[in-house]
């Protein structure tokens, strides 16, 4: 009966695991999601888990899901151009939160990119990802990447270098809009999620949408069991029942 009994616990716990592994998309270790990324919730129902996350170095809070756009059936894909991605953003209204806006750019010399670099720019690839106390960092897209989730891109290597997504769900590697305009309001700044490239385009073109915004908003949460995680471990303590009433029986 013990013997019974401890096999099915080992199934349960093997069960569990598997089901949270399922849904594991970080990189423990790379970056530092895990001590700066807060979990906050928005619904008010905290079994559901996190629906954002607070960055305290940062301090905005990013929504988890990363197209966000596409599961509201905004777009069947959550590819948008720029003007209804912004517009977009900046009306939506999650429970009783509705500050939310695109990340944001500091162009650092205030002419655009004359030049894509490879290092230290706001242009190119591993842009500067400084946090300064005004106007803040200069790209919210880039320290999320390139600090946040730990991405290291070879700009010698070709095709995709996004790695880690953190706690985030669908995160795309591809093309996501900023909120800041150049010194033509028809352009738009953007990052590059597969590696890492910021510049700027014009915003008829079709990227997806990260909602963020200022500050630390939500219910602090700890960590709880996900909803499939707990339908795992009921179906394994009803087949111990079966077990133990056979057994018994």
């Amino acid at each position: 009966m013990k013997t019974l009994i401890r096999k099915t616990c080992v199934v349960i716990l093997a069960a569990s695991a598997w089901a949270g592994t399922a849904q594991a998309v970080g990189v423990p270790g790379q970056g530092t999601w895990e001590s700066t990324l807060k979990p906050r919730d928005l619904n008010e129902n905290l079994r559901d888990g996190a629906e954002a996350y607070y960055d305290s170095v940062l301090d905005i809070t990013w929504l988890k899901d990363m197209n966000y756009a596409k599961d509201r059936l905004v777009s069947s894909t959550g590819l948008m151009n720029g003007i209804d991605a912004n517009s977009w953003v900046n009306t939506l209204a999650l429970g009783r939160y509705r500050d939310w806006r695109l990340p944001t750019v500091r162009d650092i010399d205030n002419d655009g990119c004359g030049a894509p670099l490879i290092s230290g720019g706001d242009c190119g690839q591993n842009v500067d990802t400084t946090v300064l106390a005004e106007p803040g960092v200069d790209s919210e897209m880039a320290h999320l990447f390139y600090v946040t989730l730990g991405h290291n891109i070879d700009v010698f290597a070709s095709g995709n270098q996004l790695t880690n997504t953190g706690p985030f769900e669908n995160l795309q590697a591809d093309i996501y809009w900023s909120g800041t305009e150049t010194r033509r309001s028809s352009e738009a700044w953007y990052f590059e999620t597969d590696f890492g490239w910021q510049q700027f385009r014009n915003k008829s073109a079709l990227a997806y949408a990260m909602v963020v915004t200022s500050g630390d908003i939500g219910t602090p949460i700890t960590t709880v069991p996900e909803p499939h995680t707990y339908a795992m471990l009921l179906a394994g303590l009803g087949v111990l029942a079966v077990v133990v009433r056979r057994r018994q029986g």
